[in-house]
């Protein structure tokens, strides 16, 4: 399994636990991030994790934030991102050709 894969699917597993503060999986620490995070001089409220000195946020809650869609694409199986059009989190209808 590539490192990438195995980091995101461990983020996953945090947020979906949601309890615990600190985890430790092979040899990755994970703390709960206690930095604010402000958009435009406003404070929002973003699940973060502190790994290796970096914080991760999840591509998704900053879509929201900011106003950029963020969908998984489960026919080309990757995640899009459409900076022009507002966040709904779903992938647009496709249409027949």
């Amino acid at each position: 399994m590539k490192r990438g894969s195995f980091a995101a699917g461990f983020l996953t597993c945090l947020l979906l636990a949601g309890v615990t503060t600190t985890a430790y999986a092979a040899g990755i620490m994970a703390e709960r991030s206690t930095h604010r995070v402000f958009v435009d001089g406003r404070e929002v409220q973003m699940e973060a994790y502190v790994i290796n000195g970096n914080n991760y946020v999840k591509l998704r809650d900053i879509g929201e934030q900011v106003g950029f869609n963020v969908y998984w694409d489960s026919v080309n199986g990757c995640v899009q991102v459409e900076s022009g059009k507002p966040y709904t989190g779903t992938a647009p209808q496709q249409t027949a050709a």
